[in-house]
C-alpha cells in the first residue's frame, strides 16, 4: 500500500509542476494585457502622465551616469558635470502628446549659477538619438516646451535637424548637466513630469502575439512594441494558453502538493514531536506556495525595494544557523564533480569557447551557497529526516518548490526544476555542500550565457520578469 501511495504522490507532484508551468505563461500574459488595458484607457482619457519624484533608486537606470546622489528631498547633482537616465519601465512617450517637460531645480551656488542642461531622447536599441540644444536652468519651477526646441537626430556620425512632433515613440531620457565656467555648485533636481496634454485619438487592433514559451513572447513584445507601435494596440496584445484565470491553475498546482505530502507521511505514533515534525513538512510546502504567490504582487516587490537588507537576511540566516551541518562534507561527491565539469565543458563548447562568465563566478558562488544551504541542509533534510518523506518524494518536491520560486519565467522554471531535483538528490546522497555550490554557480552562469536570447531572455522572476 505504501508503494502505491508513493507512486501516486510522485504523480501528483509532477502534475503540479506541469500545471504550475502552464499557469506561468498566462500569469505573464494576463499581467501585460492588463497593463496594456490600463495604458490605453489612460491615453484615451489624456491622463497618462509620466513622473519621477527622484527620491528612490527605482526612478533611475541603475549603473548609468555619474555626479549624482539620492537625497530625501530629491536628486543632488554636481553641476560641473553629471548625467542621469530616467527609468521608464514599460512606459513610453508619444511626442505629439507630450510637448512639455516640467521639473523643480534648486542650486546651491559657491559662484555664479550657470548650470546648463542637454536632453537626449531615444528609443531603446534603435541606434538613433535625439539631442536638444543647451538649456539654461533657472531656480524654482522649470517648464520646457519641447515642441519649440530644434532637435538634432544623430545616427552614427550623421546629424540632421528634427522636429519634436516628428519623432518616433520614445522610452529613454538622459539628462546631461554642465557649467559654462568652472565652479563647485551643486543642485537639487526633483518632481520631473511629462504631462500628457492631448488625448490619444487612434488605437490599433492587431492579432495578439503568441508563443509556446513566455520567454519568447516577452522578447517579441519588447522588440516589437515600440518599433511596430504595439504599445498603442487595444488588448489583448498577447495570446494566453487558456481563456481562464491563470490563478486557477496556479492554485490547483499548489493544492496538489498537499495530498502528495500527506500520503507519504509516516504512520502516526504516540510521540507528539513526531506528529509536529510531520505536519511541519506540510507547513513548509504551504509557506513556499504563499511566497511564490507574493512574488507576483506589487506588495512583495515594494517590501524588497524599501528593505533590501531583508532579502540578505533571508538567505544569510540559514547559512549561519546550519553552519555545523554543512561545513564538513561527508563524502567527496565525485559523480557530482564529474557531471558538473562535463556539462560545463559542453556548454562552453556550445557557447563557442566564451569564458565571459568567469568574472561573475566568485560573487555568484556566495549566492549559490545560500540557495544550496536552504535547498539541502534545511528543506531536503527536514522533509526526509523530520517529516519522514521518502527520498524520491523529497527530491521531486524540492524541484517543484525551487521552480515555483522562479515563476513566471518558464525556461528558468524548467532549469530550476531539473537542478532542484539533482541537487536535492546529491545532498541526500553525499552531503557535500561545496560540490552542489560549485555545480550551481558554474552551470547557472553558463546556462545564462549559452541560452539564446529568444529562449531565455532574462533570469528575472516575479514581477521583474
Amino acid at each position: 500500500m505504501r508503494r502505491y501511495s508513493r507512486f501516486f504522490s510522485c504523480g501528483l507532484i509532477i502534475l503540479a509542476m506541469v500545471l504550475m508551468w502552464l499557469s506561468a505563461h498566462d500569469l505573464y500574459v494576463s499581467r501585460i494585457n492588463q497593463q496594456q488595458q490600463n495604458r490605453v484607457q489612460s491615453l484615451k482619457a489624456g491622463h497618462h502622465h509620466l513622473s519621477w519624484a527622484l527620491k528612490s533608486q527605482r526612478d533611475l537606470v541603475s549603473g548609468f551616469g555619474s555626479g549624482w546622489r539620492i537625497k530625501p528631498q530629491g536628486l543632488e547633482i554636481k553641476t560641473q558635470k553629471a548625467e542621469i537616465s530616467l527609468a521608464f519601465e514599460n512606459s513610453f512617450i508619444v511626442p505629439e502628446n507630450y510637448p512639455r517637460l516640467n521639473f523643480e531645480w534648486a542650486e546651491h551656488v559657491s559662484e555664479n549659477p550657470n548650470t546648463r542642461l542637454q536632453l537626449e531622447f531615444s528609443q531603446v536599441d534603435s541606434g538613433v538619438y535625439y539631442y536638444s540644444p543647451t538649456i539654461e536652468l533657472s531656480p524654482g519651477h522649470n517648464s520646457i516646451n519641447l515642441a519649440e526646441l530644434v532637435w538634432t537626430a544623430r545616427q552614427g556620425d550623421k546629424n540632421k535637424p528634427a522636429n519634436w512632433q516628428d519623432l518616433p515613440l520614445l522610452n529613454t531620457l538622459v539628462w546631461r548637466f554642465s557649467q559654462a565656467q568652472n565652479g563647485e555648485n551643486t543642485g537639487l533636481l526633483k518632481a520631473i513630469k511629462l504631462p500628457q496634454t492631448t488625448a490619444l485619438n487612434s488605437v490599433n487592433q492587431t492579432v495578439p502575439l503568441a508563443a509556446l514559451l513566455n520567454n519568447t513572447l516577452r522578447q517579441s513584445w519588447h522588440s516589437q512594441r515600440l518599433s511596430q507601435g504595439l504599445v498603442l494596440d487595444t488588448p489583448p496584445v498577447l495570446q494566453p494558453y487558456w481563456q481562464m484565470s491563470p490563478w486557477i491553475l496556479f492554485g490547483l498546482s499548489g493544492l496538489l502538493l498537499i495530498p502528495a505530502v500527506i500520503f507519504n507521511q509516516p504512520l502516526p505514533h504516540n510521540s507528539k514531536q513526531t506528529t509536529v515534525q510531520a505536519q511541519g513538512g506540510l507547513a513548509l510546502v504551504v509557506l513556499v506556495c504563499v511566497l511564490a504567490f507574493l512574488m507576483q504582487t506589487v506588495f512583495m516587490w515594494e517590501v524588497f525595494e524599501h528593505w533590501p537588507w531583508l532579502v540578505m537576511m533571508i538567505f544569510i540566516t540559514p547559512v549561519l544557523i546550519l553552519f555545523k551541518r554543512w561545513i564538513r562534507p561527508q563524502h567527496g561527491a565525485l559523480p557530482v564533480w564529474l557531471l558538473t565539469i562535463i556539462t560545463a565543458l559542453v556548454l562552453v563548447y556550445i557557447g563557442e569557447n566564451n569564458w565571459g562568465f568567469a568574472s561573475d563566478l566568485p560573487l555568484y558562488l556566495f549566492w549559490a551557497l545560500a540557495q544550496q544551504v536552504i535547498l539541502g541542509p534545511w528543506v531536503s533534510d527536514y522533509l526526509h529526516q523530520k517529516a519522514g518523506l521518502p527520498k524520491i518524494t523529497v527530491v521531486l518536491l524540492c524541484g517543484v518548490l525551487f521552480a515555483m520560486l522562479h515563476t513566471p519565467n518558464q525556461m528558468l522554471m524548467l532549469a530550476t526544476f531539473i537542478g532542484g531535483v539533482l541537487w536535492s538528490y546529491a545532498w541526500l546522497r553525499y552531503h557535500n555542500i561545496y560540490a552542489n555550490t560549485v555545480s550551481h554557480a558554474l552551470l547557472a552562469l553558463l546556462f545564462y550565457q549559452t541560452m539564446p536570447e529568444h529562449v531565455l531572455g532574462t533570469a528575472r522572476v516575479g514581477l521583474g520578469f
